[in-house]
C-alpha cells in the first residue's frame, strides 16, 4: 500500500484495464486497444493513463496518453526506449 492519507485501499489508487487488441505500427512502435475491467472509462481527447508494473526496484510508473477518441475503446502508443522498464516487455511479451 503507498503512503495516501485519502485512500482507504488500493482499488481506490489502481484500476485495472486489459488489452485487447495490438497492433504494430512500425519495428518500435505498437498501440494497445484497452478495455477497462470492473469500471467505466469516461475520458477526453490527450488525457493520460498512468500504469504501474512491478520491478526489482519497487513499483514503476510511466503515463501514456489516449489517443483514441470518447466514444472508441480507450487506446495507447508505446515506443520502444532502449532499455525501458516499462515498454520493452510491453512491446516484447504483451498479448490480448
Amino acid at each position: 500500500m503507498l503512503p495516501f492519507e485519502d485512500v482507504s485501499s488500493a482499488s481506490e489508487l489502481f484500476r485495472t484495464v486489459r488489452i485487447v487488441r495490438i497492433h504494430e505500427v512500425t519495428e518500435t512502435i505498437k498501440t494497445f486497444e484497452l478495455e477497462p475491467v470492473g469500471w467505466e472509462l469516461r475520458y477526453k481527447p490527450g488525457q493520460f493513463l498512468t500504469f504501474v508494473i512491478p520491478s526489482p526496484a519497487g513499483l514503476v510508473r510511466r503515463s501514456y496518453s489516449l489517443y483514441s477518441v470518447p466514444g472508441e475503446p480507450p487506446a495507447i502508443a508505446i515506443k520502444r526506449v532502449p532499455n525501458g522498464v516499462f515498454s520493452r516487455p510491453m512491446l516484447e511479451m504483451a498479448e490480448p
